[in-house]
């Protein structure tokens, strides 16, 4: 995941991708999955990992839902173990939870691909954390039946950023407001 973290930095940041310190982590990854497919693989037996794997949009969708609801501990309490508390699992399968986080997925996904638009660090610093999330997690949501809070700790440092860059915006939002204020005049006593 990191390679893909380095590359939307990258774009986000710097509006390139197309240096040596980005595409050579990728690179490298490339290597590594291409020798688990065709050499560690077939030497280990291809052996289950005993693991059940669902590839259903709905599947991902709802796992990536609970992974972003879990990020609120007020959601999370009482916590009674580690595993998700069955309250956030039943909200994460609401119709409009699952269209709230799509609608928010599509607006990476433009914000990805037209990054210009992001005029404010703030902002960058928002798409790139829920960015961070997206791909953190992404590994987890295709398991079936299978959530666990430990599975979102990375994902949820990219929502922590998410939550900074919106803070750092909407301070120089109300920063920006009172620069364009005239100043108040005290009355003249003639």
């Amino acid at each position: 995941m990191v390679p893909a973290i380095l590359i939307v930095y990258g774009w986000l940041f710097e509006d390139t991708i197309v240096t040596r310190r980005y595409l050579v982590h990728a690179l490298i990854a490339f290597l590594w999955v291409t020798l688990f497919v065709l050499v560690v693989r077939p030497l280990s037996g291809n052996q289950e990992t005993g693991f059940g794997y669902d590839f259903s949009v709905s599947n991902v969708l709802r796992h990536y839902d609970v992974y972003f609801l879990a990020f609120s501990n007020l959601l999370l309490t009482p916590l009674v173990n580690y595993i998700i508390p069955v309250d956030v699992a039943a909200l994460a399968g609401q119709l409009y939870v699952r269209f709230l986080f799509s609608v928010l997925t599509l607006l990476e996904i433009a914000s990805l691909l037209f990054p210009r638009f992001l005029k404010s660090q703030g902002l960058r610093v928002v798409v790139f954390g829920f960015a961070w999330f997206l791909i953190t997690t992404l590994p987890f949501t295709i398991f079936a039946d299978r959530l666990f809070l430990r599975y979102g700790y990375l994902g949820h440092a990219g929502l922590a950023l998410c939550v900074g860059g919106l803070v750092e915006s909407v301070i120089g939002l109300i920063s920006a407001r009172r620069a364009v204020l005239p100043p108040a005049t005290a009355p003249s006593h003639a």
